[in-house]
């Protein structure tokens, strides 16, 4: 066989395991964005479309990532509707072409499946020593290639992010532990090109797989037996390819958003990674360890097939000879202190575990720090990963290959297993199945669409209303944020959304909490009662009758 044999097989497995996973989940109509999960959406998924199909009217404007249609006239910036920016300039160019909008997402998480399986086997690649040229694949190197794909296929931490079209993208992260592995394991300091088109890709995808990302990649700077004046080098390319991706983000999007509430709240509790939650093992419904009432946001429960790899791992490196153990460690030192600082912030600043809070501070300086990084517990999905494919580069390496092979038998069905049921949620929740249409009887004379308040609407389904009037081609004149404008700011919106006069075209919804202080005179508008509250409307032209039955000047309260 030819030079690079084992990593061809090594890629051919990953390339097969993802093909059959990504076919068997994503059906045809939600591949083609237009069926399928995309018919009547729920959740976060609402406002990432919101903001990917509004992006696509015609017209460039800048900064490049604004788009006029979504609340309108002054623009949004499609990354703060976590929109997938990358995807949506794609989008974008071929909607110029096509002349008519394109949905891209559900291509896309095909295509995150499809590649989490391939990220994962080169990230193992990087956890295990490197190989002499033309050497040939060993069963030991197929078998940990195999398990490497199917066990990032059955991570607790990605599937429970399905939700979440850009946080998706676990395959990112791969990525960077496989190359800061390499540079770890060779000597190696951070290099130009490899980190600015990571870092850059991943910043226009999400600015948290971005920041994940770049501190992975400074894992080298750590590394014993570099030279100061290398190492000196390294931290500067590593911070002008931070900067530049971050920089690249600052032009387009015309802002780099900023700092938002919760900091410490959505973190990662300290038993997550082992206490079984949503299991296929020890019960679906077992509650989620909580101490914070938002840790949610930091699940990362491995999996009962990777608590069982990682004590293998840890027995068969205790059983190690201490000089070979020595320096199996000093060559990842720089690995495993970047994935304990990675740890220490998901972790921080109330370190919590179960539904003890072992430091109950309140430390204002690293809400100002790592603000940013509000769902500070995702931290530690790179270094799951790393935990993970490190045991099994590991034990690849110390065992038989017939131990091996049944060991990783054992642990791929423990895993399997125990992910089921959320297996089974992202399955459903690719097919669209269990959705409701709660369609809203818009006029079809809509020209601008509103909703009172627009701010706080968590709990109710004001993304798909405003789904419903874009798809119309209404422009938005609000939408939901990934950081909400301030207490201000709404009241001023609500104000103006009581008192201000529909514009001719103008549909705008008032909630149940604020229908009853509607005066549709005073708004020149005629209004219908609809479920949740009062839906209006303003002919585009005067005397054109109206879609919705009146309700006269004192509207009731539909609560």
């Amino acid at each position: 066989m030819k030079c690079g044999a084992a990593a061809a097989a090594a890629y051919v497995i990953g390339l097969a395991v993802g093909f059959a996973a990504a076919v068997s989940a994503v059906p045809l109509a939600t591949l083609g964005g237009a069926g399928g999960l995309f018919v009547h959406p729920e959740g976060d998924l609402v406002t990432n479309l919101i903001g990917h199909l509004a992006f696509q009217a015609p017209g460039w404007h800048w900064p490049l990532l604004r788009a006029p249609t979504l609340a309108w006239p002054r623009g949004e910036v499609v990354a703060f509707s976590d929109s997938n920016p990358a995807l949506s300039l794609l989008a974008k160019l071929l909607a110029s072409v096509r002349g008519i909008p394109v949905n891209l997402f559900g291509i896309w998480l095909a295509l995150c499946i499809a590649l989490q399986p391939v990220a994962a086997v080169f990230a193992l690649r990087g956890l295990r020593p490197a190989e002499p040229p033309g050497r040939l694949p060993t069963a030991a190197d197929l078998v940990a290639a195999f398990a490497a794909a199917v066990l990032s296929l059955a991570t607790p931490a990605w599937l429970y992010r399905i939700g979440h079209i850009n946080l998706f993208a676990h395959f990112l992260l791969l990525v960077a532990l496989g190359i800061s592995a390499r540079w770890c394991r060779d000597g190696r300091v951070p290099t130009p090109g490899t980190s600015i088109l990571l870092l850059t890709v991943a910043v226009l995808v999400h600015p948290y797989l971005f920041i994940f990302s770049a501190a992975c990649l400074a894992a080298p700077l750590f590394s014993p037996g570099i030279a100061m004046k290398r190492r000196r080098s390294g931290l500067i390319v590593w911070g002008v390819a931070a900067e530049v991706a971050a920089g690249i983000f600052l032009l387009l999007s015309g802002t780099q958003g900023g700092n938002g509430p919760g900091y410490g709240l959505y973190s990662l509790n300290l038993l997550g990674p082992v206490w079984p939650q949503r299991s296929g093992l020890f019960g679906a419904d077992r509650p989620a360890i909580d101490a914070t009432g938002y840790q949610y946001e930091g699940f990362n429960y491995l999996g009962a097939g990777a608590l069982l790899l990682l004590a293998s791992a840890t027995f068969v490196l205790w059983r190690t000879a201490p000089a070979l153990r020595r320096e199996a460690i000093a060559r990842y030192r720089g690995l495993i202190i970047a994935m304990a600082a990675l740890t220490l912030l998901a972790a921080t600043p109330r370190l919590t575990i179960g539904h003890v809070v072992l430091l109950p501070l309140d430390l204002h300086f690293m809400a100002r720090m790592f603000g940013i990084v509000r769902a500070s517990g995702r931290a530690f999905w790179i270094v799951g990963y790393a935990l993970v494919l490190g045991s099994v580069a590991l034990l690849s390496a110390r065992l038989r290959p017939g131990r091996f092979a049944i060991l990783m038998a054992a642990c791929i069905a423990l895993q399997w297993a125990d992910a089921a049921p959320l297996r089974g949620d992202a399955m459903r929740y690719l097919a669209g199945e269990d959705q409701a249409d709660r369609s809203l009887p818009l006029p079809a004379d809509t020209a601008l669409y509103r909703t009172v308040p627009s701010c706080g609407l968590f709990g109710v389904h004001a993304d798909e209303w405003r789904l419903q009037a874009l798809r119309a081609g209404a422009h938005l004149a609000d939408t939901r944020l990934a950081h909400e404008p301030s207490d201000e700011v709404c009241a001023a919106r609500l104000t103006a959304g009581l008192t201000d006069p529909l514009e001719p075209g103008e549909t705008r919804l008032f909630l149940a909490e604020v229908a009853p202080q509607v005066r549709p005179p005073a708004l020149q508008a005629v209004c219908s009662q609809v479920p949740i509250g009062l839906l209006c409307h303003r002919a585009k032209q005067e005397g054109q009758g109206s879609a919705l039955d009146p309700l006269g000047p004192e509207a009731p309260d539909p609560r």
